[in-house]
């Protein structure tokens, strides 16, 4: 054994042994950087669908070149990681799609389908070929668009002017087109790759209502600047808006502008890059003019790619009964007219870009659990309607999500059925206006046609917050007709789903229709289920020598913009039917006699 351990052989294998662990430790310590990067570093998945050309150059091939440069350049920056080609177009096959894609359900539907976080669409708007001293040269606009999956809003995005250099007269139009869109498309992925901001973390929600502020983890240091708006999701999922108010270097404080299921810590909040410029080439194919508008933000709750066909439109449409919205909307909880059924009541004013009433032909109304057909329609003088708990059926007029484009007679109604509300949940809510305009005051008149109205669909106003559906509560004590209730009275009653806020009103009147006749006794604020009562109250000064009253109890959720209808005290709660109940008044005590005095 001691001639084994000191012979050449044995030297040899210890010495091939120890060379094989320290390779393993070595290999071990110089993977494990890149192994945590896998974990740690993943990037941003997105996909991106075949642009749209609407330029008068170029055609489908134009559009396709554009598609192409900006998906390759957006995966040179190493910054995301882009869905291959191929699959976007299984994609495609497989949920039946037309392309290029124009609906943002069908952009939401492809996301969800190729599981990314983003998918971008894009526009080349305008193009020109012109010739100069030195030869011919192309102009092109494209505008693209980064639509959030979870949410179906356009969080980033570019407008860019795409210029080819000036060659000799006799190289071709599409050459000098693709040119300018490749150079088009890395000025956009640029300015796309500059928003793309790490998301922030809500850290804690210390208020509610009108005051309702959430902090996240980012602040100036990391982009984050005062009246940013970002989207909050909970794992895939939109859960609300938020506005960002104030910020130091590492937080933001931020006002909830709409919300859908609370906002709580934890969950992430992204920026929303929604401004772009105008950008419009002036002088037609001889001129070199080009007008840049500051920018403007995009229309998040309506489709997200369509425009209106000009500028010379929009005016005509504003004139003859059109709207860049359909009016100003609110959403508030409340009961149908049967002053019984749960019912969110949604109304609007129309602006005075709704125009004339004989040209307003029907109000679509949007709930945001169902993105592809309205909840409800209505004619074009009401302005009020009640989603209710029952389904309904309906007819409309279908206009894919196109705001604007060509003059189209009118397309016609289609079968529509919107879900009931479900009392306790949240909705949000929007409005749009199918309207007409004369032929006559369209670009290009009625061309000799038949048609002599052309109609269109406005882009979707969005009320200003959330509305949460309540079922009027169910009164139990004092119980209704009760004869013998004393000063000191505990009111009790059942819980109402999404209540957070409950008040008990008295009145003189059944009808609790004037403020001289009601007041509110006491108010509890809670989210517990089954009956709740109050402390003991004393309504010994609630209109003192009345005998007989009528109380209800209100039931709001405080985190709803602007909350409930209101009622005859400018309150806002939605109310049970009253209850009855006579108090005992006592006797007023004897006079004291003063001494003396028989």
């Amino acid at each position: 054994m001691r001639r084994l351990k000191h012979s050449r052989l044995a030297t040899l294998l210890s010495k091939t042994l120890i060379a094989a662990l320290l390779f393993n430790s070595m290999a071990l310590m110089l993977l494990a950087p890149r192994a945590e990067a896998q974990l740690t570093g993943t990037l941003p998945l997105w996909a991106v669908t075949d642009f749209v050309n609407n330029s008068p150059h170029g055609g489908a091939p134009l559009a396709g070149a554009a598609t192409d440069a900006f998906a390759t350049n957006v995966a040179g920056t190493n910054q995301a990681s882009v869905v291959p080609r191929e699959s976007v177009e299984r994609g495609v096959r497989e949920l039946s799609l037309t392309t290029p894609i124009t609906r943002n359900l069908d952009v939401i539907r492809l996301g969800q389908w190729l599981g990314v976080d983003v998918v971008f669409v894009g526009e080349v708007q305008q193009s020109r070929v012109r010739s100069g001293a030195n030869g011919k040269s192309a102009d092109v606009v494209v505008v693209i668009r980064g639509i959030d999956v979870a949410s179906g809003l356009p969080i980033m995005g570019a407008a860019v002017l795409g210029q080819s250099s000036e060659r000799p007269g006799d190289v071709s139009d599409d050459v000098l087109l693709e040119e300018a869109v490749n150079y088009a498309a890395q000025e956009a992925t640029r300015i796309v790759m500059g928003q793309v901001l790490e998301p922030a973390t809500v850290i804690g929600t210390p208020g509610i209502g009108d005051a309702y502020r959430v902090k996240i983890n980012k602040g100036n240091r990391n982009g984050i600047k005062v009246g940013q708006r970002m989207i909050v999701t909970r794992g895939r999922e939109q859960v609300g808006v938020i506005e960002v108010k104030s910020t130091d270097a590492d937080s933001a404080d931020c006002s909830v502008i709409t919300e859908y299921k609370g906002v709580a810590p934890g969950d992430r909040a992204r920026v929303i890059f929604d401004k772009l410029p105008d950008i419009r080439l002036t002088g037609g194919d001889t001129g070199t003019g080009v007008r840049v508008r500051s920018a403007s933000k995009m229309n998040t709750g309506a489709a997200l790619i369509a425009l209106l066909v000009v500028g010379v439109l929009a005016t005509l449409v504003i004139k003859e009964g059109g709207a860049g919205h359909g009016g100003h909307l609110v959403s508030e909880a409340g009961v149908a007219p049967d002053n019984v059924t749960p019912a969110a009541v949604i109304s609007w004013k129309p602006t005075i870009f709704s125009g004339g009433q004989i040209n307003r032909i029907e109000w679509h109304v949007w709930r945001n659990d169902q993105l592809d057909v309205p909840v409800g329609v209505t004619s074009g003088n009401i302005h009020k309607f009640y989603d209710t708990t029952a389904a309904r059926g309906f007819q409309w007029r279908d206009f894919g999500g196109v705001v604007g484009g060509p003059c189209e007679d009118d397309p016609g109604t289609t079968e529509g059925a919107g879900a009931g509300t479900i009392p306790g949940t949240t909705y949000q809510y929007q409005l749009s206006l199918v309207y007409r305009v004369s032929c006559l005051n369209t670009p290009g008149g009625c061309d000799g046609g038949t048609v002599t109205d052309c109609f269109y669909e406005t882009t979707r106003a969005i009320a200003p917050g959330q509305c949460t559906v309540i079922a009027p509560v169910t009164l139990l004590i004092p119980a209704n007709g009760s004869t013998d209730v004393g000063n000191n009275v505990q009111f009790s009653w059942t819980s109402a789903a999404g209540a957070n806020e409950y008040a008990v009103q008295i009145s003189t009147s059944p009808a609790f229709a004037s403020a001289n006749t009601m007041r509110i006794v006491a108010r509890v604020q809670t989210v517990q289920g089954g009956n709740i009562g109050t402390d003991p109250v004393n309504i010994q000064n609630v209109f003192p020598g009345v005998q007989r009253l009528y109380w209800r109890v209100g039931a709001k959720n405080v985190g709803d913009n602007p909350g409930p209808v209101r009622d005859a005290m400018n309150e806002r709660y939605v109310y049970s039917q009253p209850f009855q109940f006579d108090r005992v008044i006592l006797p007023p005590p004897p006079p004291v006699q003063q001494k003396g005095i028989r």
